[in-house]
């Protein structure tokens, strides 16, 4: 039984080019009633299918814009490289058969990693509270990797959540590794790399789970309403760099980011970016394409002029279907707005939790977040497609020149025979956006969008927690707390640090030496860097900074953004993301901006003296606010989260309780800042509150050191040999030689 289910998941996995994107399903359980998932990373080359002859060849295969026609090269290594031949799948079965092996995502021909040949990963759909197995084999050349299922809090198995270092050891190449959990939350999640570049790479899938009892879904027209979607579609945005991940961050490493283009292209110059407040945009790289699923295009100006005569993602639906769209950002560096043409959109939920639904017209996702967008299909189309159109927000080089705007496109597609299909050049400039129709964006990173007059910013923190009974009486606590509370300030800021570190790995999983941290990892207290007000950034600050947070506390974190690496100019908003729980949104602080929507100056909650100073260890201006008794925070209705943006400037609050025993991680979800630092450890409860991995669980995955010589041994006569017998004999072998 689990060998055919190993084979379904290969024979759906393998088939990567597809027209229109499946709506999601749930998967069918083992005879044990486990969910298995056999998930195989391998090197995949894009634009290019094997299935005919896999033993033979990869034949690449190219895509005319203009003809709206593929073609396949000819393999033959005597033939010339670009002699191609005309494809027709809609008329040849095998040419449709070899199409359904080619993996789109920019359009070029490059190695990616992939899962059972995809990019990203099948979306994995189980039932609430069902069991999951998830099986990783390794078969990446030289790479090592772990797989974190971001959002499920996989309660006292935090063994099993795939912080390398820190939860496990690395799954190295040709390994193996299984993910056993239960799933915990409901809602729009999903996998991916958690070592390094890996997620950028390829790494990355949909995890969703569903209530099989209950289906149903706010309705955003009908308040207080429920409906069941017709069909519900995943969607994973990334920005797709020029350049794998491990070359960005060595170009970040060894200071040679201008020549992110190529060391010898010397038509193009490449700088970092900023958004329109003056905030850099983290971890920036050059854009090849940004990617609904598997597809995108590298040409922008080419896709521009016709966005629907390109193989992107296409979404089929009926007239008057209700339509649920699980979006990810699950990308390295852009926050990405995306809007619907012609719909209506409604906001549900928001990392796997329901929301009280909100109309928007556009949304901004950063990465790592997750939102369910309800629309409902159109009574009378009048034309065939309608664009799902997807862009960067950055504005400025770092030499605030202006920077053009990067484009990706899906299309909702119509199942309706006499409609007419739209190949014309669309305006991507919001005309439906006006001085008296403004459009209304969620999740803006600055608090009111200067450069765009006709949008209307909605921050995150205005969403509603649709259950606001069911949230616990201390969590909404409007009083200082005289126990069973516990609260820390962390300066989220540079690109690199958390607080005054600079986060490094331990060489061991800390669990296993509670007794001797120092073998594995550097104390923080230790480091030179304590208390150092002098430098932004000092090499001498990297340690294993963690937090330990008593088992069942109400636990308060402000995260801030000021000071050195805070400011205009100087700042990055971060998405950041809390492993093993979820905390509810208690407050946003903003900074103030300019008449031109630069930021002016930092939020005056926090004491911070100024942006040309640190303001690591600082706290609230306000001191009857320290203990839990902080106004303007929301003791009604916050939202329950898992990744959210603080932005440049300003800050956030929020709380949780704290009851899932274990170590687990905090970050930045940008790919470089992880890599760079800006992450932290915590520890919830005593060693001996923590449940323990399994017997065989891997515990050593660091460095060997040996202080001499090693001693020869037999296993058999180890108790008998002395220092007399193991000299003789190496003695002896010496002369032989």
């Amino acid at each position: 039984m689990q060998l055919l289910l190993y084979l379904f998941c290969c024979i759906v996995c393998v088939n990567a080019y597809q027209k229109y994107t499946a709506p999601i399903q749930v998967m069918q359980p083992d005879q044990n009633g486990v969910y298995r998932y056999d998930m195989l990373l391998t090197k995949k080359l894009t634009m290019a299918y094997k299935n005919d002859n896999p033993s033979q060849h990869a034949t690449p295969v190219d895509w005319d814009w203009k003809t709206r026609k593929w073609s396949r090269r000819n393999p033959d290594q005597l033939k010339p490289c670009f002699e191609n031949f005309t494809m027709n799948p809609q008329t040849d079965p095998g040419d449709s058969d070899k199409l359904s092996d080619v993996l789109i995502a920019d359009g070029l021909h490059k190695r990616v990693i992939v899962i059972n040949g995809e990019m990203p990963g099948q979306p994995i759909v189980v039932p609430y509270l069902s069991e999951v197995w998830i099986r990783v084999t390794n078969k990446v050349l030289l790479d090592s990797l772990t797989i974190h299922v971001h959002g499920i809090d996989k309660h006292g198995m935090w063994f099993m959540d795939g912080v390398a270092f820190v939860q496990q050891c690395p799954i190295t190449s040709t390994t193996s590794f299984d993910y056993r959990f239960i799933a915990d939350n409901k809602g729009t999640h999903w996998y991916h790399g958690h070592l390094q570049t890996d997620r950028g790479d390829g790494i990355a899938g949909g995890f969703i789970v569903v209530d099989p009892n209950d289906r149903t879904v706010p309705s955003g027209i009908e308040s207080g309403k429920r409906l069941t979607p017709d069909k519900e579609f995943f969607i994973m945005l990334q920005d797709w760099s020029t350049k794998p991940g491990d070359e960005a961050w060595m170009q970040l490493q060894d200071k040679t980011m201008k020549w992110m283009y190529g060391y010898d292209d010397f038509t193009k110059c490449w700088e970092p970016t900023r958004t329109s407040d003056g905030g850099n945009v983290g971890g920036a790289v050059p854009i090849s394409a940004i990617l609904l699923n598997n597809k995108g295009w590298y040409d922008q100006s080419a896709l521009q002029q016709s966005p629907a005569s390109f193989p992107v993602e296409r979404f089929l639906i009926n007239p008057k279907e209700d339509i649920l769209f699980r979006i990810v950002n699950g990308g390295v560096a852009q926050e990405l707005m995306i809007f619907v043409e012609g719909h209506v959109m409604y906001v549900i939920g928001a990392d796997g939790d329901e929301v009280v639904p909100m109309k928007i017209d556009r949304l901004i996702v950063f990465p790592g977040e997750r939102y369910d967008i309800l629309i409902k299909g159109l009574e009378n189309p009048t034309k065939l497609n309608y664009r799902i159109q997807v862009e960067t927000i950055q504005k400025y080089f770092f030499d605030w020149t202006v920077i053009p705007t990067d484009f990706g496109f899906g299309f909702i597609e119509y199942n309706v025979t006499g409609l007419t299909e739209d190949f014309s050049k669309p305006n991507l400039q919001h005309p439906e956006c006006t001085s008296t129709s403004k459009c209304s964006v969620l999740n803006c990173p600055f608090e009111n969008w200067f450069d765009r007059p006709n949008f209307t910013c909605i921050s995150y923190d205005k969403l509603e927690n649709p259950y606001p009974e069911l949230i616990e009486k201390e969590i909404l606590q409007a009083t200082q707390f005289d126990g069973g509370y516990e609260e820390h300030f962390i300066n989220m800021h540079h690109d690199s640090q958390m607080e005054q570190y600079q986060f490094e790995f331990p060489w061991g999983i800390p669990y296993f030496h509670k007794d001797d941290m120092n073998s594995i990892s550097t104390d923080c207290a230790s480091t030179e860097c304590v208390n150092n007000t002098s430098s932004d950034l000092d090499t001498k600050c990297r340690c294993f900074f963690n937090l330990k947070h008593k088992l069942n506390n109400i636990v308060q974190i402000t995260l801030y953004n000021m000071g050195l690496g805070g400011s205009m100019g100087t700042g990055y908003a971060h998405p950041f993301h809390l492993h093993g729980h979820h905390f509810y949104v208690m407050k946003v602080g903003w900074p103030k901006y300019n008449a031109s929507g630069l930021i002016d100056e930092m939020n005056q909650d926090i004491d911070c003296d100024g942006p040309g100073v640190s303001c690591n260890g600082k706290q609230w201006r306000n001191k009857t606010w320290i203990g839990g008794a902080v106004d303007g925070m929301n003791l009604k209705n916050p939202t329950k989260r898992d990744t959210i943006t603080l932005p440049v400037g300003g800050y956030i609050t929020f709380r949780f309780r704290a009851t899932n025993p274990g170590w687990w991680l905090a970050h930045c979800h940008l790919e470089l800042h992880t890599m760079g630092g800006t992450v932290y450890a915590y520890r919830v409860g005593e060693h001996d509150q923590i449940y323990m991995p399994p017997d065989n669980f891997p515990k050593d995955c660091g460095h060997f050191k040996v202080d001499s010589l090693p001693k020869l041994v037999l296993p058999t006569t180890q108790s008998a040999l002395s220092k007399f017998t193991v000299l003789a004999f190496l003695l002896s072998f010496l002369m032989l030689y």
